[in-house]
């Protein structure tokens, strides 16, 4: 809830600075707070199927490469063979 304290010259009241700065200090990082558990597990979501996506590249990569040394040592093999 928001409180308000009867001053004369809120500007120049030092106690009433420090009891607002409070207010907005507590109420800021409870926002930040509550925002950093909505924004994890969408954060954690995405960050998951990136590294799955680098996963799955890594290994079509590497089965294309295993693919290619198997096609060109065939080639070779017979290509030495016929001649």
């Amino acid at each position: 809830g928001h409180s308000q304290l009867k001053t004369g010259h809120p500007v120049r009241s030092a106690i009433h600075k420090q009891l607002n700065g409070r207010l907005v200090l507590r109420w800021v990082t409870t926002w930040e707070s509550l925002l950093l558990y909505v924004l994890q597990p969408f954060c954690s979501f995405h960050l998951h199927c990136l590294l799955a996506t680098m996963a799955q590249y890594r290994v079509k990569k590497s089965s294309i490469l295993i693919s290619e040394i198997r096609d060109e040592s065939c080639v070779s093999h017979f290509t030495t063979r016929r001649s």
